[in-house]
């Protein structure tokens, strides 16, 4: 065999391991990284020796943790008032949200908007908290993080 076709055959796999996974994830839109958890597995993923301060009094729909193996994982919190929670230890962003700083109680919270939402981000105990809300649920959102200190 020539270099010249080990060398094409060397780039037809590398091409094949580098488009079979870009191709599942653009099918599945990152699915195949998500998955169902406990509430008391939150804890664990995010290595803190207690739980995380969260809303007791909403009830829970779903929880379910993102992790792509690259980045460090994340866990959102889909409530039945409509209400979602992202806890990350990375800053998340909303590149097609208008950004502003504000208060709320004693906390510094980035303010996220667009047309059909608001997510106020708040960092507490290393932990950001993205709380992603349609403007009814706006009272009940601030509440909660004017308890975080």
């Amino acid at each position: 065999m020539k270099n010249k076709e080990k060398l094409g055959l060397v780039l037809l796999v590398v091409l094949l391991l580098i488009a079979i996974p870009v191709v599942l994830i653009g099918i599945y839109g990152g699915a195949a990284y998500k998955a169902p958890i406990k509430s008391s597995d939150i804890a664990n993923i995010f290595h803190l020796s207690g739980p995380p301060n969260l809303p007791n009094s909403w009830p829970v729909s779903s929880i379910e943790k993102y992790d792509d193996g690259f980045m460090a994982p994340s866990v959102t919190i889909y409530y039945k008032n409509n209400v979602s929670l992202t806890l990350s230890r990375s800053e998340p962003i909303y590149p097609k949200m208008q950004k502003e700083q504000i208060s709320i109680g004693d906390n510094s919270v980035s303010l996220y908007t667009n047309k059909e939402e608001q997510v106020y981000v708040v960092k507490h105990g290393g932990l950001f908290y993205a709380f992603k809300f349609q403007t009814p649920n706006k009272n009940e959102v601030e509440d909660f993080i004017k308890t975080l200190r």
